[in-house]
């Protein structure tokens, strides 16, 4: 359900939600007002501000008069025996200021859940040679050598890094000496 006000500007009508009155709408050429209850109670008017007054409500009402004389004369200047001339050109056509339609959240949902449906093909297309594969993967965990790289011997000990300490009247003891180690021959395994 919509209101119908004339703007106070230049008297143009503009239609406007209920739950506007009060509140500032805009007219055709996006000037704004305000629109609120007559002090009858009979209906609403166009206000520049948003307090309104007597002065506001009367100039309402002469555009409302105005509005009715140009829609008589049109109507009686419309008849084929009619000799005046061009009827004056007034806005009558009612701007429609109650906001653009919102479309509903049923095609928000199923845009949605296509998106959502697109989007899991595509991860499955992609995960697929994967998938087929899975049997053939190594187990986490398990480190398993490679039939091309021979066994590495493990890590030779490292030499202490400080002397041992001993007690103080003893003499002073050098460190151990460390034993070298001949390089192994390959074993000819390529």
């Amino acid at each position: 359900m919509g209101i119908t006000v004339l703007s106070p500007y230049d008297g143009s009508p503009v239609k406007v939600r209920d739950q506007d009155a009060g509140r500032a709408v805009r007219d055709r050429e996006k000037r704004i007002f305000y629109v609120l209850e007559k002090s009858d109670g009979s209906g609403y008017y166009g206000a520049m501000t948003r307090a309104g007054g007597e002065k506001d409500e009367q100039r309402a009402a002469e555009f409302e008069a105005k509005l009715d004389t140009l829609k008589a004369n049109r109507t009686s200047s419309l008849q084929p025996d009619s000799t005046a001339g061009d009827p004056p050109e007034i806005v009558t056509t009612v701007h429609d200021a109650t906001g653009r339609k919102r479309r509903g959240r049923k095609r928000k949902t199923v845009v949605a859940a296509l998106l959502l449906i697109i989007l899991a093909a595509a991860g499955y297309y992609l995960a697929q040679p994967y998938l087929e594969n899975r049997h053939e993967l190594e187990p986490v965990g398990e480190p398993t050598p490679s039939p091309n790289v021979e066994p590495q011997s493990p890590p030779l000990p490292s030499p202490p890094t400080s002397p041992p300490t001993s007690p103080p009247d003893s003499p002073p003891v050098s460190p151990p000496a460390t034993p070298s180690i001949p390089p192994q021959p390959p074993t000819g395994q390529n």
